[in-house]
């Protein structure tokens, strides 16, 4: 699910909101602790495949979008 929208609508609100009572993970890629785990993303997500997965600021990673359907798609 993507959640689009400009600059402070209320995405990461909604995201939160969303995932308040799922198991999930939430990163976001625009603090640096973040993008570093994201240097192997199939490894990451692979160890939440169980989770919500949460990707606030995706947008400043486009590298990540050619590897995350490939990922989701291997289990279902």
């Amino acid at each position: 699910m993507s959640i689009l929208g400009p600059f402070q609508a209320g995405k990461t609100t909604s995201y939160k909101s969303i995932a308040q009572n799922r198991q999930s993970i939430y990163l976001d890629l625009e603090l640096p602790n973040n993008r570093a785990k994201s240097t192997n993303p199939s490894l990451f997500l692979n160890s939440y495949w169980d989770h919500m997965i949460i990707l606030d600021g995706i947008q400043i990673q486009q590298r990540l979008f050619p590897i995350l359907r490939p990922v989701f798609d291997q289990d279902s």
